[in-house]
């Protein structure tokens, strides 16, 4: 029950220092959810019956139409590689609490949207926080998340021009790194795209396809992560055969409270636990 939740969660923070965060990383599916503008259908939500029926209970059955590669989604292996993984065939301890490390290129990605994660930065982030783990999920962080869903905002025009798209991505030879140094098992961007708006043969999509990893792209609030720390589910539908899915991304972390932190949140949780028992004891 709620009330049993917010006393476990307070007493965890007064009694152990510690407080426990879950990040949703989903944007919402509706009918503003950006697909890539290559003929494939936009999202649509069919309500098929809403209401109380004649027995007397309330019953809604909906039919939904979309693309693969639409909203907050997966990039299977076989997506941009021959008998490489479809999405079905991701093991699912590939996706479930990866350590997940945040690169942030967001003052970067404000002077100019044609940008990567390089491999500079990757030199950079590994000299301020350690060696990026095996088997992580490696997150790009530009503020692209706060201009979804305008498409002119998103793609960086509204003509449906490939050519002329501007966002930020992942550089190749950043790509090669974390692959052959660093093991991880899948990318993700706040932004359309794995490969920089005006990328024509997807190098980037190419190469991390060839080694098996899963790309995840349009991902909410990626900025919202701390750099190391924290762990990253990513679950897609499991349809056969596909070359990606719809998924659910959100992330979990624990950080300690300071002494002065646990003094606020005492006073916090006494609050709570006295609405508690005059709401719920007789």
């Amino acid at each position: 029950m709620m009330e049993s939740y917010l006393l476990g969660y307070g007493l965890m923070i007064v009694l152990c220092g510690v407080e426990s965060i879950l990040l949703d990383m989903t944007h919402t599916f509706d009918n503003t959810s950006i697909c890539w503008p290559n003929g494939q259908a936009k999202f649509q939500l069919k309500i098929l019956a809403k209401g109380l029926q004649p027995g007397g209970f309330w019953y809604q059955g909906d039919d939904i139409t979309s693309g693969i590669h639409v909203g907050t989604h997966m990039d299977a292996p076989c997506h941009f590689y021959k008998d490489r993984w479809c999405i079905d065939e991701i093991p699912i301890g590939r996706l479930v609490n990866r350590p997940v490390v945040m690169i942030d290129i967001r003052q970067k990605a404000a002077q100019s949207p044609d940008v990567n994660v390089t491999l500079d930065d990757l030199k950079r982030f590994e000299t301020k926080y350690g060696k990026i783990p095996s088997g992580a999920v490696v997150v790009q962080c530009s503020g692209w998340s706060d201009k979804y869903p305008d498409v002119a905002a998103v793609f960086g025009n509204n003509r449906e021009d490939t050519s002329d798209f501007h966002f930020p991505a992942f550089s190749v030879a950043a790509a090669d790194f974390l692959i052959e140094q660093r093991g991880i098992v899948g990318v993700a961007v706040d932004t359309p795209s794995v490969d920089y708006g005006q990328a024509d043969i997807y190098p980037v999509h190419v190469l991390l396809c060839n080694h098996n990893l899963y790309l995840l792209e349009n991902v909410k609030d990626t900025c919202l992560l701390p750099p190391i720390g924290a762990t990253l589910t990513s679950l897609p539908s499991k349809i056969k055969g596909s070359s990606g899915a719809a998924t659910r991304v959100f992330a979990s972390w624990t950080f300690s409270v300071s002494r002065a932190g646990r003094v606020h949140y005492r006073f916090k949780f006494v609050v709570v636990l006295l609405t508690l028992i005059t709401t719920y004891l007789p």
